[in-house]
């Protein structure tokens, strides 16, 4: 579906549809970069939900420093 990297460092990341399809991908790059990179590829899936604000923990260090 897409493709990107970050921009913190040589991270590349793709995305896709099924875990199927990403090991697909995965085997084609190995395939088509030479070894011996240095690269590392890990399928994994998304966390698929919202943030967790944590307030009384943000409360208590603001006592802390205070």
């Amino acid at each position: 579906a897409c493709i990107g990297q970050s921009s913190w460092g040589p991270t590349g990341f793709a995305l896709a549809d099924s875990r199927e399809t990403a090991e697909a991908l995965v085997r084609l790059a190995r395939g088509r970069l030479p070894s011996g990179l240095g690269l590392d590829y890990t399928v994994c899936a998304g966390r698929n939900q919202g943030a967790e604000v944590l307030v009384e923990a943000a409360q208590r260090r603001r006592r802390v420093t205070h």
